[in-house]
């Protein structure tokens, strides 16, 4: 099954919901809505149309991250947040995440961290740490680091001891061995940043990869992606959930 959306709604939900099947919430991560929003959304798309979230910056990011600009909320001055410090913010910044994805009944949850969170061995203490925190059974965790000292080896052992799905973009780093993880989570930015437009010998490499699955969700997050997203839609198969 090959899944096919982009990271944001790219267009307005009843627009997007009759091309696409599945929406990474961007939401989740700057700032989450209320519960309201987030019920009126599963309530209008499709019965079949899926969501992912992804995980909220407070967990993940630390507060002099520039995406905090988006972050609406006073935070208290002598809480540091982000990197899986464990606090009463962050530990209720996860449970908002959770929440998020109870009520759009969404199977993943993505877990970005910045290029400044190393795989150091703190940072990876923080990590199993954090494994151990409140979790739902039907909910799994897609892990994207950023930066380049976490090699594909280095996140593949860490991703199989947690339980965790490695996610990224296939261009960027070699996809995970699909006999290890049946299920793919790409990411797809752009092969040269943000602008770039994805050609068709792109999309036969990407459609060549997700088949490699049981399971693949590709979701393009490059300026592009709602026509990019399209166009692999098409090259997939118009019904939902793709084919094999």
């Amino acid at each position: 099954m090959i899944r096919v959306g982009c990271c944001g709604w790219a267009k307005a939900q009843a627009v997007y919901t009759r091309k696409l099947d599945v929406v990474e919430v961007q939401q989740t991560f700057y700032d989450p809505p209320r519960a309201s929003t987030f019920e009126r959304w599963r309530r209008v798309a499709p019965p079949d149309f899926v969501f992912t979230v992804k995980c909220f910056q407070l967990v993940t990011h630390e507060r002099r991250s520039p995406t905090y600009r988006r972050l609406r909320r006073t935070l208290p001055e002598h809480v540091e947040t982000g990197h899986f410090r464990d606090n009463e913010v962050t530990r209720r910044a996860w449970k908002e995440t959770l929440e998020s994805a109870r009520i759009l009944r969404a199977p993943i949850v993505l877990v970005q961290t910045p290029a400044r969170f190393e795989p150091t061995i703190e940072h990876l203490a923080r990590l199993r740490a954090f494994a151990t925190w409140e979790s739902e059974p039907d909910i799994k965790i897609a892990f994207e680091p950023r930066g380049p000292a976490w090699t594909e080896n280095v996140t593949d052992r860490l991703c199989r001891e947690l339980g965790w799905l490695r996610a990224g973009d296939p261009f960027a780093c070699t996809p995970p061995d699909p006999g290890l993880q049946p299920v793919a989570y790409f990411r797809l930015h752009g092969r040269t940043g943000y602008r770039y437009k994805f050609s068709e010998t792109d999309f036969q490499q990407i459609h060549r990869w997700a088949h490699g699955y049981a399971e693949a969700w590709v979701l393009f997050n490059n300026q592009n992606m709602w026509a990019d997203a399209l166009k692999f839609r098409a090259l997939v198969g118009a019904g939902r959930g793709g084919g094999r």
